[in-house]
């Protein structure tokens, strides 16, 4: 009778003591883990913002004239203004980076060919023979 519902009570009232506290724990880990996604997408932000940075110090591109410039390197040689090949591949060796460089950050593979930047004498391995 009247002990049997007092101990059935005394076990439903520790269960929902038990459950209060899970739930309390599980509100908790929620908000740690709002708090670490935060903090995880910030950090990603800054990385971005990094990235960017670093591929602008690394790579200046400029424009000269009818000629484009890639780290003070001419990437032609228009008939009035003579410029020797080494400084014409050095600046298409450059070009290949910053496009390797790129597609490695964005995780972007190449199917046919490789891009082998090296100074003035960057060239492009075939994947497929």
């Amino acid at each position: 009778g009247q002990e049997e519902q007092q101990t059935e009570l005394g076990d439903l009232e520790r269960e929902e003591a038990r459950l209060a506290q899970e739930l309390e724990d599980v509100d908790m880990n929620l908000a740690r883990a709002a708090v670490q996604l935060q903090a995880a997408q910030a950090e990603t932000a800054e990385l971005q913002q990094w990235e960017c940075n670093v591929f602008n110090a690394t790579f200046k591109i400029w424009e000269e004239g009818p000629l484009g410039d890639i780290n003070n390197f001419r990437l032609g040689s228009p008939p009035t203004v003579p410029v020797h090949w080494n400084e014409i591949n050095a600046a298409w060796g450059q070009t290949a980076l910053l496009l390797l460089a790129l597609s490695n950050a964005i995780g972007l593979p190449f199917q046919r060919y490789r891009l082998v930047p090296c100074r003035n004498h960057s060239y492009l391995k075939s994947l497929t023979d």
